[in-house]
């Protein structure tokens, strides 16, 4: 029962995250924090910890943000839920990607560097995990989180690979999951942008941005809604309500 009860908590959690209600989505952490303590199986852990990453990073505090992927995967060591893991990895990948164009915005080198090898560590992680798999497994999300993994870290290039975006993109779309398929739309549309192809990435971010305005959280309406004005779609960034 309590297992079940922390599995709704953090669902709750995570809608308040996505509509952009931090003070909701942080009380709720506190709330599944507490009831975690009752809980012994440790994929519940990991995505506590999961949870606690994306409210950090959603909140810029890409330290706690990182502690927590660190901590949700230790939960994992021996586990067969391969799933976790690789959301973890996946979470952990955007957060660092996140946190080196901060690090870029302020040339902080020697950040940039720490940054670096933490992302080193977590794609390995996920490609050690993804070997775990096999062939003809029957765990579409875990490979669909894993293809994200390549793509975050591609952040962390030097040069926009659009093609990894691409096949999150179809990954996710595959699945009927709207939400993640809208986060890497906008995510393909920035890549096409950076690698200098605009007419592709208004098309690409046209149908993401306007998923994004019908149905999908704050967070990604105002992602998408910066991109597209940056590609001037729309005429001002939209405000998250």
């Amino acid at each position: 029962m309590a297992s079940r009860v922390l599995g709704l908590q953090l669902l709750r959690g995570r809608l308040y995250l996505a509509r952009g209600q931090v003070d909701a989505a942080r009380t709720q952490s506190e709330i599944a924090a507490g009831m975690a303590r009752h809980v012994t199986e440790p994929w519940l852990h990991g995505s506590l910890q999961q949870y606690l990453a994306e409210l950090a990073a959603y909140q810029g505090d890409y330290a706690a943000a990182r502690s927590a992927i660190a901590k949700g995967l230790r939960h994992q060591t021996g586990s067969e839920e391969i799933l976790i893991a690789m959301w973890l990895c996946n979470t952990g990948l955007r957060t660092e990607a996140d946190a080196a164009q901060r690090a870029n915005d302020r040339r902080a080198a020697s950040e940039l560097a720490e940054i670096r090898a933490t992302a080193d560590q977590l794609l390995l992680h996920a490609r050690q995990r993804l070997v775990e798999l096999g062939h003809g497994t029957n765990l579409p999300d875990a490979r669909a989180y894993a293809v994200g993994c390549e793509a975050e870290f591609s952040r962390l290039e030097p040069h926009a690979e659009p093609e990894r975006w691409a096949q999150v993109v179809a990954a996710w779309d595959g699945l009927g999951r709207p939400y993640e398929a809208a986060y890497a739309r906008w995510r393909y549309a920035e890549a096409l942008l950076t690698a200098k192809a605009p007419r592709a990435a208004a098309d690409v971010l046209r149908g993401a941005h306007q998923a994004a305005m019908r149905k999908l959280g704050a967070a990604n309406r105002a992602e998408a809604a910066a991109v597209a004005h940056r590609l001037r779609l729309v005429s001002e960034p939209s405000q998250a309500s």
